[in-house]
Parts: structure tokens; sequence; C-alpha cells
């Protein structure tokens, strides 16, 4: 059993959504729905790009989305014991049913 934590948690797995990168690609257009804003000393405001190419590494993640806390104790077990196994089985299970097998 690993006593790392993860913290980093995909509410769309990775291999899902490599199923969408267009013929060979890396990378997937991500809409980001609220950019970067600064403002700058002279007053004008600053808006980041709301549209970016990301790897799906980088794409539908929360921080500790499914980590579960206790007094000072973290808890990942829902992503990796619930979670894991659906995404070590979902994308064989996917891929089968489109494969028609």
């Amino acid at each position: 059993m690993s006593t790392i934590t993860t913290h980093h948690n995909h509410y769309v797995p990775i291999w899902y959504q490599k199923r969408f990168l267009l013929g060979g690609g890396s990378s997937l257009f991500h809409l980001d729905l609220n950019p970067e804003k600064r403002v700058l000393p002279d007053g004008r405001v600053i808006v980041g790009k709301d549209v970016t190419l990301r790897a799906p590494k980088s794409c539908f993640w929360a921080e500790d989305l499914y980590t579960t806390r206790f007094l000072s104790a973290t808890n990942d077990e829902i992503e990796r014991f619930l979670f894991g196994a659906i995404d070590n089985t979902g994308s064989l299970a996917v891929r089968t049913l489109i494969d028609n097998d």
C-alpha cells in the first residue's frame, strides 16, 4: 500500500480525454471560464487567454477532489481504490464496447 497521498485528482480520466485528440495530436483546446485578470498600475485590466492548448494531464482536474480529512490526517482511498479501479478497467471496457468486441 502506498503511503503517498495523491492531491491532483482528475474528474475526467486522462485515457478518456486522449480519445478526443485529433490525428495523433497531443493537446486539447481548453476553455477557461475564468481567465486570469491583472490590473496594471495605470488602471488597465489585462485578461488572460480564455482558450489554450493543453495536454490531457493538465485538463479536468482539481486539487484534493477526492481527499478526505480527519483532524490532521488526509486520506485518498476514494481516489486510489474506487476511481483507480474504474480508471484501470474503464478504458478497457470503453475500448471493447466501441470495437464491438
